[in-house]
């Protein structure tokens, strides 16, 4: 029952009750006072009075301090009270007229606690009314009453009044609501307004008392007050959301409470916009205390809305506390804002981690959507699936350590100019068909590290002048691991690489390749196509340190392929490449306008259009594989270096196969190849092997029983003009006895020295006629000197040869070991002016044995020794008596005693003739190979019968590689000549070739292919510090990888600080050197067309049969030119020079015509009479008054930098220049005679502008001129 009034005004009287105080347990209301009155009667209370004074007792009760005047209280025993036996009785006896007022106040109990301002109490007690007509009950809060003396001056003291400004109603209970029964009163809770320490009570009148007075008495019992405890609010947290909101699929969020507090909480869950539909809609729960609890709802649309509608999930919830007298009560909130996303649901995604849905688009649209985190605020993993292309437009972004990516078939991730994007130990991955991968456009930037990239067509794709760091990656099954395409933009293009291509993994794996994309071109069978490719590019940098372990390649058909780029590869380790090819096959012409059937090949470079590139391919490892490298040059200039390799179970190792090119094998050393049909090899066509240098090799054949031919080492048709080509100090193991060690053929002026040839085969793979040193048809001036040849079995079963010469002119055979072949030394056909000096044949068959066709002239005093045992002779000619007569051989018999006139050379046969070959001669012959003066002289060299072929514009031999010479045969010629003059005593022909090439580009053409040598070879000292700089970069590189090993582990914060600053000093001195060694390259460059064009404008009137080179050197040389200086556009020189090549005869001017015209069709479509132009009676005629070439309106240079010339046919009154947008800029009034205009443009802006030519009949003629 509650029953409230406003409580009158204080008054002065009052009185105190003893009551008991107890607390409560901290989790529930705090009991301020619980009174039963169940005390002893009559206990003193001492009030405290001051000195002097007495308390004022009642004798009949024993609660001091009642006003004696209108009443006293007692305990009574009376009305049996609801608490014990005793309960408080008040009493009052107020006289006649006695107005209304206060007539009795009194503390009930101190608060020891006390109440402050905020807290909530709560009030219930028990009340029996005997009588109480008017009277009003108050109880009340209130604060520092003291006992104060008797307002009588008595003797006696009284508590002093409650303060009217201090104190607080709890409640005022009209009596005459209240019945003649025990009733409990109950209070609402009520917030405290002041700072209390006590519980009063106040007794007041209504009314005025009848004439008999107000005589009542009330009875109190079980009298309680409560505080509300402060209660510690739940939280509330949101712990998972799963699922999404595609293709009719729910929205999961699970909710977690956490409550120190035995509570019940009511909750409600919301979601905007409203057409989201919640499961369950409301929800009850208890938590009790220091436990938590998690509750799950779900969101589902009732409306699809778009992907990137705002959406916001939440919670309202409602908590009551148990232990709360008040029935408080607490509200929470929790919402969660974000865009509607979808999950993928791919099967190729890993089970237990949901991935991002993202339709593609720009990076920043995602951003702005909440699917990507800000740029370079990733910080944990992204789990994203990319369902369309989409592109980096940020200028740095960073995806998190950890994150996973994949895409969609077909699509692709684009980094375009100006912006860059890094990822860290990551994952880049196709899912059910392959993707298109990354692709860095100029001037994008792409950064990965430690990063796996699976199952796309191009992993990374980078475009002409992007900048790519790639280091520590896994390229998993995909097409191509890193692709740098022919965009034609420049010629070459570049790719920016901080650092080398280093740490990374190219690789298949038994899974296999994706399926294609849609419309994927061409289809990628079931393993990548190679772990490079790449084309047109001045340089590109993979690997570092002297070891294979820089990039591993293994499980894909190719490892590296380039077309008309320089490289330079380090530390490769390829292996176990899936495809393979038939190794007979020595020439790919349809590679470079197909290369993806390419296979088998460790490194495949390949140059056409006269391209030059410089390829470098050191310290690394080959092993099951067809053919370690492979360089195919159609048309270009290649400088190759080969060291430092091995290879392991290959068919080949290193072959260059030159067609009209120039191919100079600068540097093959210290390699250690096993290979089973050709180790080195190098096979020209029709172009030219200027200088090949092979030294210091290992080359181990394994066994062979499928090839036709194998060598160690192998070069057909390569001329050779510098003279100064070598094979030296090598060590070949032959397997294969039909296989030679060293194989020349149509080979001039090349060194074979201190090799050792070991023929190491079983008898079960003996084929026949394998040379350890195998001349065939070459030129003159071989020097074959001080080389071991060898062969592990009996003589007698095997057909094999140590030294081999066929139809070889003007050879030096000398000092040279063989042991154990058939036949030590042999010579077939013409081979005049040879010598074969201090040889030593050991256990042989045969020692010397001459074809019955061959001639070696004459040999005196050759020092050469038989040693050892021979089964059939020592020395055998089968040729007649011309040939025994050309190719007799004085010894001394004297100081030969196996050969004296007393023993009449039984080891010695010329079964064909009478006449003696080996004869009796009194000359000296010297002690060693040192001291022979043939061997140790400098020889000048003689004119071959190939020469004089090459002179008079013959041909040789058919054959992929077989000796097709025309101009080039002829300027070689003319380089001997010009060197040897002597060479023209007495022969007529050679001295009418001199006198018709001397002071034309015959001589000219000579002098640059000599050129050719300056434009690739280094001088000393560019030498040294070539290779200074290779050093300082592999000890920066290798710094670095260190490094960032000890930075990959847990350092304190200086020592990180430190290491990471000698880190940035690293690579600032790293890129010092790296672009030290870019400006060699670039001065490479710059210095081809230099070069080429002092050689050009050296000669005079062009020959007819060598106009075909010049214009090919002289496009070249503009091409290289526009390469230099980064320029698209031609000069009016160069396009003058170009339209008269181009208006030449092709029959005449050869495929330099073609060239030159191909260029002029990339800025302006033209036709060409061919009849006419190799007509001479209707020569080209260059833009005049009066002219009529053209059949339409032409301008040249096309674009222009400041004057264009415009040209048309027929009579015209007028010419105008528009601007693209159609506005005239310029007019021009013409002559009916004019047939060309030359127009200043300088002072225009650049861009498009159009030319039109009003024509006398009415009709117009126009043509685009880019400026």
């Amino acid at each position: 029952m509650n029953v409230l009034n406003p409580p009158p005004p204080p008054r002065l009287l009052n009185w105190l009750a003893m009551l008991l105080l107890t607390t409560a347990s901290p989790l529930s209301a705090q009991l301020l006072l619980q009174e039963g009155f169940e005390v002893e009667s009559c206990v003193p209370v001492n009030l405290n009075c001051e000195p002097g004074l007495t308390e004022l007792v009642d004798a009949n009760n024993c609660l001091n301090g009642w006003s004696r005047w209108h009443g006293s209280p007692n305990i009574s025993i009376n009305n049996n009270p609801p608490e014990g036996t005793q309960a408080l009785r008040l009493r009052w006896d107020l006289p006649e007229n006695f107005p209304p007022n206060i007539f009795s106040e009194g503390v009930i109990a101190n608060l020891p606690s006390g109440l402050a301002v905020g807290d909530e109490v709560q009030l219930s007690l028990q009340v029996f009314v005997n009588s109480g007509n008017d009277i009003l009950i108050e109880l009340l809060l209130s604060n520092g009453i003291q006992p104060i003396p008797l307002p009588n001056g008595g003797n006696s003291c009284l508590q002093q009044p409650v303060n009217p400004n201090n104190f607080q109603m709890l409640a005022s209970i009209p009596a005459d609501n209240l019945g003649s029964n025990w009733q409990t009163i109950t209070v609402p809770c009520t917030q405290v307004t002041g700072n209390f320490n006590q519980l009063a009570l106040r007794l007041a009148t209504v009314n005025n008392p009848s004439n008999n007075g107000n005589q009542g008495s009330i009875f109190f019992d079980d009298i309680q007050l409560q505080k509300e405890p402060t209660f510690t609010e739940p939280t509330a947290t949101i712990t998972n959301i799963t699922g999404d909101l595609c293709s009719g699929d729910a929205l999961s969020v699970t909710y977690e409470i956490c409550s120190d507090e035995d509570v019940i909480l009511d909750f409600t869950p919301f979601a905007s916009p409203a057409s989201i539909s919640i499961i369950p809609p409301s929800q009850s729960a208890s938590v009790s205390s220091g436990m938590c609890k998690t509750f799950t709802f779900t969101y589902n649309e009732t409306t699809e809305l778009p992907l990137g509608a705002p959406i916001t999930l939440g919670l309202n919830y409602t908590v009551s506390y148990d232990g709360s007298v008040c029935s408080y009560t607490s509200t929470g909130t929790l919402s969660q804002s974000l865009e509607k996303y979808c999950f993928a649901e791919e099967a190729c995604l890993p089970d237990g981690q949901p991935f991002y849905a993202l339709s593609g688009g720009n990076f920043s649209a995602l951003l702005s959507e909440g699917l990507l985190p800000p740029a370079q605020a990733a910080t944990t993993p992204q789990f994203l699936y990319f369902e369309g292309d989409a592109v980096v437009d940020f200028a740095s972004y960073t995806f998190a350590q950890g994150s996973i990516l994949y895409f969609d078939e077909g699509v692709e991730l684009t980094v375009p100019n100006g912006n860059s994007l890094e990822g860290l130990k990551s994952e880049f991955n196709g899912c059910e068909r392959m993707w298109k991968g990354i692709t860095v456009e100029g001037g994008g930037f792409l950064s990965l590290e430690s990063c796996t990239v699976s199952g796309a067509q191009y992993a990374v794709q980078a475009l002409h002048n992007s900048t790519i760091l790639i280091a520590n990656n896994f390229f998993q099954d995909n097409y191509i691991g890193i692709y740098k395409p022919n965009t034609m933009s420049a010629s070459p293009e570049q790719v920016n690489q901080p650092l080398p291509i280093a740490g990374n993994t190219f690789e298949g794996t038994a899974a296999g390749l994706l399926p294609p994309y849609p419309g994927q071109a061409p289809a990628p069978g079931t393993s990548g196509l190679a772990g490079i490719v790449a084309s047109n590019c001045n340089l590109l940098e993979v690997g570092i340190g002297s070891t294979p372990n820089s990039n591993f390649f293994r499980e894909v058909r190719n490892g590296l392929i380039t077309f008309n780029t320089g490289l330079r590869l380090r530390g490769a380790n390829i292996s176990d490449l899936s495809g393979s090819f038939n190794p007979t096959t020595i020439a790919f012409p349809s590679a470079f306008a197909n290369f993806h059937n390419l296979r088998g090949h460790g490194v495949f470079s390949g140059l056409n259009d006269n391209s030059a590139a410089l390829v470098f391919i050191g310290y690394s490892h080959f092993e099951g594989l067809t053919r370690c490298t492979h360089i195919e040059n159609q048309s270009g200039i290649a400088t190759v270096n080969f060291d430092l390799n091995t290879s392991i179970d290959t068919k080949d190792g290193l072959i260059a196969a030159n067609h009209s090119g120039s191919t100079v094998l600068k540097e093959v050393s210290d390699n250690n190849l096993e290979f089973e049909q050709y180790g080195i090899a190098g096979l020209n066509s029709s172009g030219v092997i200027p200088f090949f240098g092979v030294r210091g090799n290992t080359l181990t054949q394994l066994n062979n029983s499928s090839y036709p031919f194998t060598a160690g080492v192998l070069f057909s048709n390569a001329i050779n003009p510098s003279g100064n080509s070598f094979v030296r100090d090598n060590s070949i193991g032959m397997t294969d006895a039909d296989g030679h060690g060293v194989s020349l053929s149509f080979v001039d002026r090349v060194v074979v020295e201190r090799n050792l040839v070991a023929h190491t085969g079983s008898s079960t793979l003996i084929k026949q006629e394998g040379a350890g040193i195998h001349l065939s048809e070459s030129g003159d001036n071989n020097n074959i000197r001080e080389n071991t040849v060898t062969f592990n079995m009996q003589a007698e079963r095997h057909n094999t040869r140590g030294i081999e010469v066929l139809n070889t002119a003007y050879t030096y055979l000398c000092c040279n070991t063989t042991d154990g072949h058939r036949t030590g030394l042999r010579f077939k056909g013409a081979c005049p002016d040879t010598r074969y000096r201090q040889n030593d044949f050991f256990d042989h068959d045969t020692g010397l044995r001459c074809e019955s066709d061959a001639v070696t002239s004459l040999q005196a005093h050759a020092g050469n020794e038989w040693l050892g045992s021979y089964s059939i002779q020592k020395a055998l000619h089968s040729g007649g008596s011309f040939e025994v007569a050309n190719s007799l051989y004085l010894v001394n018999f004297s100081t030969n005693p196996p050969m004296t006139t007393m023993n009449p050379l039984p080891n010695v046969s010329t079964p064909n003739t009478p006449l003696l070959w080996i004869l009796s001669d009194d000359g000296f012959e010297a002690e060693n190979c040192e001291a022979d003066q043939v061997c140790g002289e400098t020889r000048n060299p003689k004119l071959s019968r190939y020469d004089s072929t090459a002179v008079e514009g013959e041909y040789l031999g058919a054959g992929e590689y077989g000796p097709t010479r025309d101009w080039r045969g002829r300027r070689s010629v003319y380089q001997k000549l010009q060197a040897h003059p002597e060479l023209l005593n007495d022969n007529p022909l050679m001295t009418a070739f001199w006198e018709e090439a001397a002071n034309t580009e015959v001589a000219t053409v000579g002098e640059m292919e000599n050129g050719t040598q300056r434009l690739f070879a280094l001088d000393s000292e560019a030498e040294a510090q070539l290779a200074e700089n290779g050093a300082q970069l592999e000890g920066y590189l290798l710094s670095i990888v260190q490094l960032d090993s000890i930075l990959s582990t847990e350092l304190s914060p200086v020592d990180s600080i430190a290491y990471q600053a000698e880190r940035a000093e690293l690579r600032e001195m790293l890129e010092g050197a790296l672009a030290q060694r870019s400006g060699w390259v670039a001065d490479w460059y710059s210095g081809v067309p230099a070069e080429a064009s002092g050689l050009l404008n050296a000669g005079g009137e062009t020959a007819t049969a060598l106009q075909a080179t010049a214009n090919e050197w002289t496009v070249f040389q503009i091409l290289l030119e526009m390469t230099a200086t980064s320029s698209p556009a031609l000069s009016s020189e160069q396009w003058q020079t170009l339209l008269q090549i181009a208006q030449q005869c092709p029959d005449e001017g050869g495929k330099g015509v073609l060239h030159a015209r191909t260029v002029l069709a990339a800025y302006e479509s033209m036709a060409y009479d061919d009849e006419a132009l190799c007509n001479p009676e209707q020569p080209f005629q260059a833009p005049s008054s009066g002219s009529s070439t053209v059949s339409e309106l032409r301008a040249y240079p096309n674009p222009v930098q400041n004057s264009v010339t415009l040209q048309w046919q027929d009579a015209a009154q007028e010419l105008s220049l528009y601007r693209a947008d159609g506005q005239r800029v310029a007019q021009f009034n013409l002559q009916a005679t004019d047939r060309f205009l030359e127009v200043d443009l300088s002072a225009y802006p650049k861009g498009l502008c159009i030319a039109v030519v009003h024509l006398m009949d009415g009709s117009t003629q126009s043509v685009k001129v880019i400026k």
